[in-house]
């Protein structure tokens, strides 16, 4: 049977090979929370009572912070998954943003010949 990649059951989907990193992928959502809360109200109470930094530089250098994280996590998730989807084999799938190259080419990849869009449970693209 092929490997699905959406689960109907009571839990998460599987997104490692390795079962050290999936161990360590599932946590209860509270858990960032409970580990940063503490650890940020410590850091602003530092800069604030212990530096003497004005509220407004915290603030901001704080909310530059988020912007910066949220930009980088981004980026290196949509760099990583990219990779991924599309260059697990050298020799096929150029077609990144379309596959009319590849059949062009003659580079469709083997695991996308002959199977019609959304017939291995995802959605089409569009």
């Amino acid at each position: 049977m092929p490997h699905r990649y959406v689960s109907n059951r009571n839990e998460s989907v599987r997104m490692f090979e390795s079962d050290f990193m999936e161990f360590f992928s599932h946590v209860h959502p509270a858990t960032p929370l409970v580990i940063y809360l503490p650890l940020m109200a410590g850091m602003f109470y530092l800069a604030l009572a212990g530096r003497g930094q004005p509220l407004g530089l915290v603030a901001s250098l704080f909310a530059a912070g988020v912007l910066i994280w949220s930009f980088v996590e981004y980026s290196m998730h949509r760099w990583v998954f990219h990779l991924r989807h599309h260059y697990q084999d050298d020799e096929t799938g150029y077609g990144v943003t379309s596959p009319l190259w590849d059949h062009v080419f003659g580079t469709k990849a083997a695991r996308d010949a002959g199977r019609a869009p959304g017939s291995d449970g995802a959605p089409a693209k569009p």
